[in-house]
């Protein structure tokens, strides 16, 4: 399939499963915004331990977004189901992030690519039930038949956390500080896009494994339908 016609697919498949259920994925955004604000007044110690925590609450996603793929309503089962590979998925969470993060410090390219290569890895590991190194080299196998469609989607995500947070990195690089005015946009895009990231990881690792998206459907198929 190629690469534009991928990435509309996933977008589109994306903002339907969210709108199957908008207020759970808000709230779990919610959920986890506050988490990182709290765990980031503990400095690096508090950012570390939120890095390591975002493999269990991605987990969550993953599973939620699993649900809603077979018509089902997830619950506290699906969002905090990520916690029964608590260890292993905190310990792939802190490798990858860091290693990215690495990336990223790297003229960004470097991230991005890394980023990419890692885009299922979390999905892999809870939906699989497999050990770090399989998990790893299982996302990078899935990613690279797609890779430019999936670099293009991580470059989107990055563009669009980038755009939230340019006003507030501005007041801070300015030594104005950063007021709640500035603070709230933050936020409330964060409260979004984190659960969207997951949602798209989720649909990323369904689709390259051969399974029939919910909702899917090949732009232009329909017109392409009518005119037969």
């Amino acid at each position: 399939m190629p690469s534009h016609i991928l990435v509309t697919l996933l977008l589109k498949e994306a903002f339907a499963v969210w709108r199957e259920e908008p207020w759970r994925f808000l709230l779990f955004g919610v959920f986890i915004t506050g988490l990182n604000l709290l765990c980031s007044l503990a400095s690096i110690p508090g950012v570390m331990i939120f890095t390591a925590l975002q493999g269990p609450l991605f987990a969550g996603l993953a599973l939620a977004t699993v649900s809603v793929e077979a018509g089902q309503r997830p619950g506290t089962a699906e969002f905090l189901g990520g916690s029964r590979m608590m260890g292993p998925l905190m310990l792939l969470s802190l490798l990858t992030g860091l290693i990215s993060l690495a990336g990223y410090m790297l003229l960004v390219i470097p991230g991005l690519l890394i980023s990419t290569i890692w885009f299922c890895v979390v999905p892999w590991m809870i939906l699989r039930g497999e050990t770090l190194s399989e998990s790893l080299k299982g996302s990078q196998a899935l990613v690279m038949p797609a890779f430019l469609a999936v670099f293009v989607l991580e470059v989107l995500l990055a563009a669009v956390d980038a755009l939230v947070s340019l006003p507030l990195l501005q007041r801070v690089l300015s030594e104005e500080g950063s007021s709640l005015e500035t603070l709230m946009p933050v936020l409330l895009a964060n409260c979004l896009l984190v659960p969207f990231s997951g949602i798209l990881a989720t649909l990323v690792f369904l689709q390259q494994t051969g399974t029939q998206l919910r909702n899917r459907q090949t732009p232009g198929a329909d017109s392409a339908g009518r005119n037969a």
